[in-house]
């Protein structure tokens, strides 16, 4: 018998279909924002992209201080300057970064949530230093109104532990604020749906005017997880 790992690296470059996520994985990320897939890049694969991924580091380290970094990203920290980030990492030189691009793996996971025509816009490495313990605010990514679903997937080349700088989320944030607000509500049926009013606000510009809906209703009993 193989293990689910093993059977991963076999697959790294087969057929896509085998990775779409199924029907509850796509109404759980619908409905919470994230989806956490184990051992969805193993093995050989794996190993390209550590080994390419702590080259690119060590090239970005031995940039003189004074120099313009250009995509590599670094941070004034109490202990020193430290290297946090590189952005376009495709074009560095790393044909792991680019198989991973093209791996059923993360076609598989595109083609799902969006169809099989999409457009990846943007790619980057975050990474922690020995010794660099600073911390990310949270915040929301992508923060404007869309027709479809917008989504990083993100590749952990290395344990992410609890205590060490993992990633958290608050499951279901991923809404609007106005989305987040209404879904706290009971709406009262006896008003209906609200109709969009327009309004002139405290502001300056065309921000005085706005457009809103006043929802009747109480709030329901909700739990939000950290």
């Amino acid at each position: 018998m193989t293990s689910s790992a093993e059977q991963r690296e076999e697959d790294q470059t087969g057929d896509r279909a085998g990775y779409h996520l199924s029907a509850a994985e796509i109404e759980f990320f619908d409905a919470n924002g994230y989806l956490i897939l184990r051992n969805q890049v193993c093995g050989k694969l794996l190993q390209r992209l550590q080994d390419d991924t702590a080259a690119i580091i060590a090239a970005g380290q031995e940039l003189p201080a004074e120099s313009d970094t250009g995509d590599f990203q670094f941070a004034e920290r109490p202990h020193g300057r430290t290297m946090f980030r590189v952005d376009y990492i495709h074009d560095k030189g790393s044909p792991a970064t680019l198989e991973l691009l093209g791996s059923p793996a993360v076609l598989g996971i595109a083609e799902s949530l969006i169809g099989p025509n999409f457009v990846p816009t943007y790619e980057s490495m975050v990474f922690k230093q020995k010794g660099d313990g600073a911390a990310i605010n949270w915040h929301q990514d992508a923060v404007h109104p869309r027709n479809s679903r917008i989504f990083n997937i993100d590749i952990y080349l290395d344990p992410s532990r609890t205590g060490e700088g993992a990633l958290r989320v608050i499951p279901g944030s991923q809404r609007s604020t106005p989305d987040i607000c209404v879904s706290l509500l009971e709406p009262d049926p006896r008003f209906g749906n609200p109709m969009p009013m327009s309004y002139i606000a405290v502001g300056s510009g065309t921000k005085q005017e706005n457009r809103a809906m006043v929802y009747a209703g109480h709030y329901s009993e909700f739990h939000i997880m950290c």
